[in-house]
């Protein structure tokens, strides 16, 4: 690994900087000399701790880098260095005069003054650079075009404007991304002082080191071991955080972030800091404006104290006199940790702060809150250490499915909590905020923070070294790694390679200009996918019905196995070399054997090479090790696999996502078909050892009633033959199938429930059905053997029976009814479609903020939300009962089906009219 040498923090310009602060905080000072003493000195003290401290002021040898940011202040990369020996937050920033830029193709002496000429002082200077291009396989010249800030790349009017698309390169990086890429930074580890330098702490002599490189491919040790000392280097043990939460006084509605006009009523903290001593301590905390005289109008006292007893824990509570002495001090208590953790602190909690402290006329100077704008999304950062909002975390489809399991459909603090902690929010009604009592208010507001906290905590710390584990890899700082979505940890991580390689990274239209050249060349894949450019997956055709003690043999990582044996990546597929146009890539459409494209056999690409890479650590090193380790080394481990599957996971899909930097049609058409070919291979080899596959789907196998002696020989055939490891991934007591693909559920062995594709799994269903559905899957849980299922149908078939009865007889609630779904933006973003739920929103007397649970109900005229239509004493004439009915039948189709019931014929009989087709039997 190179090593980082990061310098001194302080410099004649910082010192001029610091100069400056001091004498706006006198300036500021005198200006408020007609507030009280205390408001005065809370703000001076803002401003001492706005200073964050040097690097240079820190004692330790060994520091966590918490963070790698732009300062604007400074026009430079800052970075954020975290001491477990003090708790404290050191800043560094570069010194070594970094500037952003791009490349172009070699720029002639003549066009390089008109740049100079249009855009003046934006451009800092020009270099010509020998850069190897991999699309070519050959070094190229470009120019380095140098610029004087960010925004002279891209902004408004920014220097990349200039050219074409296809002409520039890395025009599109965020800086601080660069930075990181240039100065070989691997964000969220340790770093050590040696001779007044900053290097890399990482695990050197380590025997797990040695043992992981044995289980990777020998042509890959070399950047196995740059990466096993990264994955392996220590993670802070207990790291500080304060975990805060918000009340809004809304009068009767839920306040927005966009209008400040509500006072804030309550702030609440939770989580671990350092007390005056240096000793970790817990901190339960929470800020109340005082609206209950708590205080006399005309004391000097900025507020009172005591000590609450909240669900047994001991919460300090503070009463202030005014809000903005209230905000005053959670600015102070921001500085006392390095982490802020927050629930939707991006959207609501930490922008309405923001902007409520300068609707009451604070200085922007004392608000450590910074909120940047992407689009629709709405990202909060903060001056001291690193903000997590947990909603963002939790929202992340890689990271619900691969290192959470799916455990839950809606991401709410209420949910969640209840999914991991087994706790639950504290009940009000929503717009009831300011009319809570005094002891009411505490337990809500800091029930929330407490909560908060205690998912953040949850497993040990799960989330957070989940985070740092993907940030090592993929060199993606935590806050931005906690708020995109993989394929942009994967771009950063491909970036990164790319940069230290001295390749440049291609632009999306070159890959474009190759997709369309090589296609109109090649015989057309057509999709199977509405809406897609590419064949995806193969699913099989299921053979309906019930069976009994089923394995499903799966794929170990197909598709990333695929990317590192066949050697795909973007420029290896169909490289400019003659010699490699015969090593074709070979599939089956429509029964046909086609081979469209060829694979480099000369160079390893770097995709290949990566995604193999992670493959080989998890599967052949991590999942071998946890079935020998038990303990905090197991607890460890697991934490380190679950970063990998999430990576690994979602690495070859961007490759087809048109919003991937790097997306290319030949490449996910090439995945997806080798894919295809090894399903129908170990399929059509099963046949041959009279094996009787049932079902198969993606990279799984579903056989009946399997003979463990053949199983071992498919297996030791699929990893000969094929190059992919097959391995049993579940038996099933029981799997029921209807016609549908991707549609069934089981039981397995140990009486879990599996369930596939069945809407009464989905978190948009009404709530009475979810309920139904359930009770229907408990009584076929209980099923063993072909005489119980038949006892089962008859107890299904009476549940169905009854649920279709109650909706015509209209005995449901309307709480029953409604269906839930999240806002996961602002309502003012859905331009182009309207769904239901926003429809529903749209009518309420407020504007509800993203992350909160939309609840409606289908009417006559459409759509209702529940709030409102609770208010209706008439309510079941509003209702659409046919609708229900229809959704109803919807839910338990697919389900009947795959039980050989048939569900319109349950229907008609509960509405006591004969089925016709019983005059025909």
């Amino acid at each position: 690994m190179r090593s980082v040498t990061l310098d001194k923090f302080f410099d004649k310009n910082i010192e001029e900087k610091k100069t400056e602060r001091e004498e706006e905080s006198s300036e500021i000072s005198e200006d408020l000399k007609d507030e009280t003493e205390y408001e005065r000195e809370t703000i001076n003290k803002l401003y001492s701790l706005r200073e964050l401290k040097g690097l240079e002021s820190s004692k330790s040898d060994e520091l966590f880098l918490l963070s790698v940011e732009y300062d604007s202040e400074f026009n430079k990369a800052a970075l954020k260095f975290y001491d477990p020996v003090s708790g404290e937050v050191y800043y560094l920033i570069d010194q070594t005069d970094h500037r952003p830029y791009f490349y172009s193709k070699k720029l002639s002496d003549e066009l390089k003054r008109e740049l100079k000429s249009k855009y003046g002082n934006k451009i800092i200077g020009f270099k010509d650079e020998e850069k190897y291009h991999p699309l070519l396989f050959r070094n190229i010249y470009v120019t380095k075009i140098i610029v004087s800030d960010p925004l002279a790349v891209g902004g408004k009017g920014g220097v990349r404007e200039f050219f074409n698309e296809i002409d520039i390169w890395e025009a599109w990086i965020p800086y601080h991304l660069n930075y990181i890429y240039d100065r070989a930074i691997f964000p969220s580890i340790f770093y050590k002082t040696i001779n007044g330098k900053m290097l890399p702490k990482v695990s050197e002599k380590d025997s797990r080191i040695k043992d992981l490189l044995e289980a990777v491919d020998p042509k890959l040790r070399k950047l196995a071991e740059k990466y096993a000392k990264i994955i392996f280097s220590r993670i802070p043990e207990s790291i500080e955080y304060i975990a805060l939460d918000i009340e809004v006084a809304g009068e009767g509605t839920i306040p927005h972030s966009e209008d400040p006009k509500y006072p804030i009523i309550a702030v609440s903290f939770s989580g671990y800091v350092r007390d005056g001593d240096g000793q970790r301590t817990e901190l339960n905390m929470i800020f109340l404006l005082d609206r209950w005289g708590k205080i006399p109008s005309n004391s000097r006292t900025p507020y009172v104290e005591s000590i609450k007893a909240v669900n047994s824990k001991q919460v300090t509570v503070r009463v202030y006199k005014n809000e903005k002495l209230l905000l005053l001090d959670t600015f102070v208590m921001m500085y006392r940790a390095p982490l802020l953790i927050t629930f939707n602190g991006d959207n609501f909690d930490l922008r309405y702060i923001l902007k409520r402290a300068r609707f009451l006329g604070l200085p922007d100077r004392v608000i450590p809150i910074k909120i940047s704008a992407k689009g629709n999304l709405r990202e909060a950062s903060v001056r001291y250490g690193l903000h997590i909002d947990l909603y963002k975390v939790f929202s992340n489809a890689a990271i619900k499915v691969y290192a959470f399991s799916n455990r839950y459909d809606t991401v709410s603090l209420d949910t969640l909590s209840e999914v991991f902690l087994g706790l639950r929010k504290v009940e009000v009604d929503k717009g009831d905020i300011e009319t809570l009592d005094f002891e009411k208010l505490i337990e809500y507001s800091w029930w929330d923070a407490y909560l908060t906290a205690s998912l953040f905590k949850y497993s040990n710390y799960l989330v957070f070294k989940t985070l740092v584990l993907l940030s090592r890899i993929t060199r993606m700082p935590m806050f931005d790694l906690s708020r995109r979505g993989v394929s942009s940890w994967i771009e950063n991580w491909l970036n990164a390679e790319h940069r230290e390689r001295n390749y440049l990274i291609p632009n999306s239209a070159e890959l474009s200009k190759k997709d369309r050249e090589l296609s109109s060349g090649s015989p057309t894949l057509p999709p199977v996918i509405k809406g897609k450019k590419y064949r995806g997956a193969i699913v099989l055709t299921p053979k309906p019905g019930i069976w009994f003690n089923v394995v499903v043999l799966d794929f170990a990582s197909i598709y990333p196995t695929i990317m590192k044996v066949h050697n795909i990546s973007y420029e290896t597929l169909c490289c400019p070399h003659e010699e490699c146009k015969d090593n074709k890539v070979i599939f089956t459409i429509n029964g046909k054997k086609v081979a469209p494209y060829w694979i480099c056999r000369k160079k390893i690409g770097i995709s290949s090479e990566l995604i193999g890479l992670i493959r080989d650590i998890r599967v052949n090193y991590f999942k071998r090790k946890l079935k020998e380790l038990t303990g905090l080394d197991r607890e460890f481990y697991d934490v380190i696999q679950g970063a990998l599957k999430v990576l690994i996971n979602a690495s070859y899909g961007v490759f087809g996502a048109e919003h991937f930097p790097l997306f290319s049609i030949t490449v996910a058409e090439t995945i997806t078909g080798l894919g295809r070919e090894k399903i129908l291979m170990i399929t059509n080899k099963a046949k041959e050892m009279n094996v009787d596959v049932i079902y198969g789907d993606t990279d799984s196998i579903f056989i009946s009633n399997p003979d463990e002696k053949v199983i071992n020989k498919l297996i030791e055939w699929s990893s000969k033959e094929l190059k992919v490891d097959l391995e049993i991934d579940k038996v099933y007591r029981y799997v029921a199938f209807s016609a549908r693909k991707k549609n069934y559920f089981g039981v397995l062995i140990d009486g879990a429930v599996d369930i596939k594709g069945l809407l009464g799994k989905k978190r948009n269903t009404p709530e009475f059905l979810k309920r139904e559905f359930r009770a229907v899957i408990e009584i076929l849980r209980s099923v063993e053997s072909k005489e119980d299922m038949e006892r089962a149908l008859e107890a299904v078939k009476q549940r169905i029976s009854d649920i279709f009865r109650r909706l015509n007889k209209r005995e449901y609630n309307l709480s029953d009814l409604a269906f839930k779904v999240q806002l996961t933006k602002p309502v003012s973003a859905y331009t182009k479609t309207t769904p239901q739920h926003v429809k529903a929103a749209k009518k309420l007397q407020r504007t509800p903020r993203p992350g909160e649970i939309i609840e409606y109900v289908k009417t006559k005229s459409g759509v209702e939300p529940l709030e409102i239509l609770i208010e209706k004493a008439d309510w079941k004439r509003e209702i659409d009962w046919q609708k229900y009915e229809e959704f109803a039948k919807s839910v338990f189709d697919q389900l009947l089906d795959a039980l050989g019931l048939d569900i319109e014929k349950i229907i008609t009989e509960t509405k006591g009219v004969r089925d016709i087709r019983s005059f025909f039997s």
